[in-house]
């Protein structure tokens, strides 16, 4: 189990034990010392990288990677799928999770034309030919790997799992809500998935500071704004300038400055 998990249960434990002081039924909560959590961030493809991949899997290995980058799936419950557990629109249902509960994903073209090449010949959708049983992640990892050096992308970190994280951040970066993509991906609460992307959430927060900012913005714009002691506001058009070689003109509805007659 690992130290984010066994933090997510302590946290659980935490809330109980504080319960129990408020209805006097411990004199006092025991101290939980919670493990240390390794936070580095996860290596996650971009767009070249990931058309790069799929372009170097052979058949079945790039129908598994396409899936796995328009799910997030976990690359065991994604083997484990049998053709029962897809329906005519694409929806899967995936049985064996590692929360124990059954999840829905899918429903659209892109995993209906994924899902087209492969065989319906046996149960699982992803069997190997030769024997008829569903592929082992570790009999694929040989696999991933080596269409990794085909492709040319850097493999350190590089894993089925790296698609999953892949699949998360692109989310997470078109501003999907938290709690969409935890739902999607199958986490039991939200809080990993803060704690996870949170870098994610930084960027856009900080995107959205310097693509709104005003009033101020064009003030910061002009030239020698910061040796005028007293800016006031007037109704008078303000004349075009030119900054950074481009021009500058407030908006209308814009509060109108200009610097005080000395």
């Amino acid at each position: 189990m690992k130290p984010g998990t066994v933090n997510r249960e302590l946290d659980t434990l935490r809330v109980i034990f504080a319960k129990a002081v408020e209805w006097r039924k411990l004199a006092e909560a025991p101290a939980i010392v919670k493990l240390k959590v390794d936070n580095v961030r996860r290596r996650v493809l971009n767009d070249e990288e990931q058309a790069a991949l799929v372009a170097a899997c052979p058949l079945k290995l790039r129908c598994l990677v396409m899936l796995l980058l328009l799910t997030g799936a976990r690359i065991g419950e994604t083997l484990a799928l049998t053709w029962e557990d897809v329906s005519e629109d694409g929806v899967l249902t995936f049985r064996f999770t590692k929360t124990g509960k059954i999840r829905c994903v899918g429903g659209t073209d892109e995993i209906i034309a994924v899902l087209k090449p492969l065989p319906r010949t046996y149960t699982h959708v992803f069997a190997s030919p030769r024997t008829g049983k569903p592929y082992t992640a570790d009999g694929l990892r040989s696999m991933l790997r080596r269409a990794i050096e085909r492709a040319h992308i850097d493999g350190r970190g590089v894993s089925f799992h790296t698609l999953r994280h892949s699949f998360a951040s692109r989310l997470v970066a078109a501003n999907v809500d938290i709690k969409t993509v935890s739902t999607i991906l199958g986490h039991s609460t939200s809080r990993m998935l803060l704690e996870r992307y949170a870098h994610e959430s930084e960027a856009r927060k900080r995107a959205a500071l310097a693509a709104h900012t005003g009033a101020v913005g064009h003030i910061l714009g002009t030239p020698g704004w910061e040796e005028q002691r007293v800016w006031r506001q007037t109704e008078e058009k303000i004349d075009e300038k030119l900054v950074d070689g481009r021009r500058l003109e407030l908006p209308t509805s814009a509060l109108r400055t200009r610097r005080s007659p000395s």
